[in-house]
């Protein structure tokens, strides 16, 4: 069953055990008929077996200390699924904060190697051969974007995937989904550390279980770095050439020396602000709310297992131990549901950030392939 499933039977069961103590037959007739027509947390064939003890003066004690530990046990394992399913949503945790660690590294490799500042000291040293740069990238370098390997169906020139670059770039800086993020998972944080002292927490919330505020699902932490190849970009640059307004004038207002040399500071910039996106990311994602829900699950676990204990050896009455199941159970539904809708918004601003990078990387890596278009060019030709 679902994390939502076993909550939501053991809401379910803890109000079915309420007066065992007291008419053990007439408690396990009640749920007799539910583990006959449902799912139940205690078989209906141990249901009968302990209702067959009862029947006889010489097994009715052991009867009632077997339904006892049958119900404990149920508790115990209801508990311990919601405990264990909450803890495995966060499993992979680890593999994707190691996969945006590894998108950043790769474009490390490329982005610290000194082979773009090195082509522009080339460049400004001959006029001679800026004009060639600027030619070659015209005349071969648009053919192989404007071709079937890019795909892009739009027709591009310099000029235009100058301002593409130089708006998506502009996106990137004024992004600020993480900072959203880093917020949440800090009020997230403080919201649960309410809960440290889980035997004297008392909750301003309804005095019956309110399921309604049971999320449907909860789905895992879960999203994916993509990988674009030439194809892609194409796509990726047509998508981002149709947010610009105006881009058909770039060709009468652009310098594709001045464009091109004008997008380094701002690719300096952005990989400043995706390394410390990622920073912020891998803190919430290795550090962040999930430890304190785990850990505050688990308390709830503790707790109720006790509460049933201690209304099982009657040392809580009918009347105090709904009250106290309830407070702890509606608890328990707001964690889950506050973990839920932290952890879907997780997955919605990693994807996008995952996304941003693999964009950045597909720009940064086709500005590399314009820079060096022009690397293995003849001496005669230059001169030309």
């Amino acid at each position: 069953m679902t994390i939502t499933d076993n909550i939501r039977q053991l809401s379910l069961f803890l109000k079915d055990i309420i007066g065992y103590n007291e008419d053990p037959r007439g408690t396990l007739e009640r749920m007799s008929m539910k583990a006959q027509k449902e799912e139940y947390p205690i078989t209906s064939e141990k249901i009968q077996n302990l209702l067959t003890g009862l029947s006889s003066e010489m097994t009715t004690n052991y009867a009632i200390s077997a339904g006892k530990k049958a119900i404990n046990n149920a508790v115990v394992s209801l508990l311990t699924d919601v405990v264990d399913g909450v803890t495995k949503r966060y499993k992979n945790i680890k593999l994707y904060t190691q996969e945006l660690t590894d998108a950043m590294r790769s474009l490390d490799e490329v982005y610290n190697d000194g082979m773009i500042q090195n082509r522009w000291l080339s460049i400004k040293g001959s006029l001679l051969y800026q004009r060639y740069f600027t030619e070659r990238l015209n005349r071969d370098f648009l053919q192989e974007v404007n071709g079937v390997v890019y795909g892009s169906d739009i027709v591009l020139t310099i000029e235009k995937i100058i301002v593409i670059m130089k708006s998506y770039l502009n996106r990137v800086n004024e992004e600020s989904l993480i900072k959203d993020l880093v917020d949440t998972n800090k009020n997230t944080k403080a919201l649960l550390g309410l809960t440290s002292d889980m035997k004297s927490l008392v909750c301003f919330l309804p005095d019956t279980v309110d399921l309604s505020k049971l999320p449907k699902s909860m789905e895992p932490l879960k999203f994916e770095v993509p990988v674009y190849n030439k194809s892609q970009t194409g796509k990726i640059l047509k998508e981002i050439a149709l947010t610009v307004p105006d881009i058909d004038e770039a060709n009468n207002s652009i310098d594709i020396l001045g464009g091109m040399e004008s997008l380094l500071p701002m690719f300096d910039s952005s990989y400043g602000k995706l390394s410390l996106n990622v920073k912020d990311v891998k803190n919430v994602l290795i550090d962040g709310y999930h430890k304190d829900t785990i850990e505050v699950v688990t308390k709830i676990k503790e707790t109720l297992i006790e509460l049933v204990q201690q209304y099982l050896d009657r040392l809580l009455i009918d009347e105090d131990f709904p009250e106290r199941v309830v407070n702890y159970l509606n608890v328990l539904i707001r964690v889950a549901d506050i973990d839920n809708s932290v952890t879907s918004k997780t997955n919605d601003i990693c994807s996008k950030l995952a996304k941003t990078i693999s964009i950045y990387i597909s720009l940064y890596n086709l500005y590399y392939s314009m820079m060096m278009h022009s690397l293995t060019a003849e001496p005669d030709e230059i001169k030309k």
